[in-house]
């Protein structure tokens, strides 16, 4: 059974951003549920503002009718103005297994809202397969990809060193370049960002 990962990206507030052990008491109950196997949070590179909460299978959680309303309460205060309205939660059956990619020192995420006209995911697979794999790439550590169940929608995720290391391979002369540049043309709306993930519970699958 391929791996499900839930992925929030949540506009966070200042607390949190203060003090990233806001989020711990949601990490711990997210880290109980039933069938949940890691759980990851940090601020979004690029604008330093993101909170990206990644949690590897989740959906026992959510159908708990007493421990998730509780959860969403510990989580008002890391969201900017309180409200859960401004998260964007989505789930993403995955390829491969995730570990590389969370457990780096830093994971980009590559967010394909929609492709380009008359694209499917056919056209695009092989290359984010090629892409995430990031086979023999300085500084990557592999990844996975998917389609999102909510949405037709596709997220892959590698593992890095660093932020820097993952920018200077896409733009090398070489085959993990080339299918990037491949992903970006048949997507016609696509967003990469860089997280360095804080480990609360390692999926280590």
């Amino acid at each position: 059974m391929a791996p499900v990962v839930e992925i929030v990206y949540i506009p966070s507030s200042e607390k949190y951003r203060n003090d990233s052990n806001l989020l711990d008491d949601v990490c711990e109950y997210t880290k109980k549920a039933k069938g949940c196997l890691g759980v990851y949070h940090g601020l979004q590179h690029e604008d330093n503002k993101t909170l990206y909460l990644v949690v590897e299978a989740h959906y026992e959680l959510i159908n708990d009718k007493v421990i998730y309303p509780q959860l969403q309460e510990k989580l008002k205060p890391c969201v900017e103005g309180g409200s859960l309205h401004v998260l964007n939660m989505f789930h993403v059956p995955l390829n491969a297994s995730p570990a590389p990619a969370l457990n780096a020192k830093a994971t980009s995420f590559a967010h394909i809202h929609k492709l380009g006209s008359g694209k499917s995911f056919s056209d695009i697979q092989p290359h984010l397969s090629q892409a995430s794999a990031a086979n023999g790439v300085n500084g990557a550590h592999g990844g996975a990809y998917g389609k999102l169940v909510e949405r037709d929608e596709y997220v892959a995720l590698i593992g890095w060193d660093t932020v820097e290391l993952h920018l200077k391979a896409i733009n090398d002369n070489s085959a993990f370049a080339d299918a990037v540049n491949a992903v970006r043309g048949i997507a016609s709306e696509i967003t990469v960002k860089h997280v360095e993930l804080k480990t609360y519970f390692e999926y280590e699958k």
